[in-house]
C-alpha cells in the first residue's frame, strides 16, 4: 500500500504538478497563546518587520511547493498586527529580521511532514543594540487523509510548520519580557530596601 502511494504521489508532483506556494492567510498566528499583557508591556505596537530572507520561489510544474519571501513576510507582518505588537515604519521603536535557515520536507510519503527552522532577530533602533536573537525550529504533519494530492499535502504541511514556528518565537518573546520585568523589579525591590 504505502508504495502504491509513493507512486502516485510522484506522478501528482511531475505531472500534474498542482504546486503552490504556501500561503501568507495559513501561516498567520490569529491569537497569541502566551502572556500578551508580559509582551505587551515592552513590545505593544512597537516591532516592524525590516526584511526576510532565504524563502524560494514555487516554480509550478516543475518544482515542489516552497515558502517564498513576501508570503512569509506577509504572514509575519499579520500576526504581529493580530497580536498587538507590529508597528509602521515611522513609528515602531525595534525592528524585527527573519531568515529561514533550513525547511525540512518529507516529500514522498503517506503522511507529509515539514519542520522549519528560521532565525528572529529584533534590534532596537536608536541604539543599534540587540534585543532578541533566536532559531526557532518547528513541524507540522500533514495526513493524506486531510489532502490526497502529494502537493496540496506538502503545502499545508509547510504552512502549518511555519505558523507553528511563528507560535514558538512568540511564546519565545514573551518569556524573554517576562525574565525582563521580573529582573526590572527585583532590581526595584532591591533599590528601596537599600537604606540612604
Amino acid at each position: 500500500m504505502r508504495s502504491i502511494v509513493i507512486i502516485v504521489n510522484l506522478v501528482m508532483f511531475t505531472v500534474v504538478g498542482c504546486v503552490s506556494s504556501a500561503e501568507p492567510e495559513a501561516m498567520t498566528v490569529v491569537e497569541l497563546n502566551t502572556s500578551r499583557k508580559e509582551v505587551g508591556r515592552i513590545f505593544k505596537n512597537s516591532i516592524y518587520v525590516t526584511h526576510v530572507s532565504g524563502g524560494q520561489k514555487t516554480v509550478p510544474f516543475v518544482g515542489t511547493s516552497q515558502i517564498g519571501n513576501p508570503d512569509f513576510k506577509e504572514a509575519l507582518v499579520a500576526t504581529l498586527r493580530n497580536v498587538g505588537l507590529g508597528a509602521p515604519s515611522d513609528t515602531a521603536r525595534y525592528e524585527l529580521a527573519a531568515s529561514i535557515i533550513n525547511v525540512d520536507q518529507d516529500l514522498f510519503s503517506v503522511d507529509t511532514k515539514v519542520i522549519t527552522h528560521i532565525r528572529y532577530k529584533i534590534t532596537d533602533r536608536k541604539s543599534k543594540s540587540k534585543v532578541f536573537e533566536e532559531k526557532v525550529s518547528a513541524s507540522h504533519v500533514t495526513k493524506f487523509s486531510e489532502a490526497f494530492f502529494g502537493g496540496t499535502r506538502l503545502r499545508l504541511a509547510n504552512e502549518g510548520s511555519v505558523r507553528k514556528n511563528i507560535e514558538i518565537f512568540l511564546k519565545k518573546l514573551g518569556q524573554r519580557s517576562h525574565n525582563a520585568i521580573q529582573s526590572l523589579r527585583g532590581q526595584s525591590e532591591i533599590s528601596t530596601a537599600t537604606p540612604t
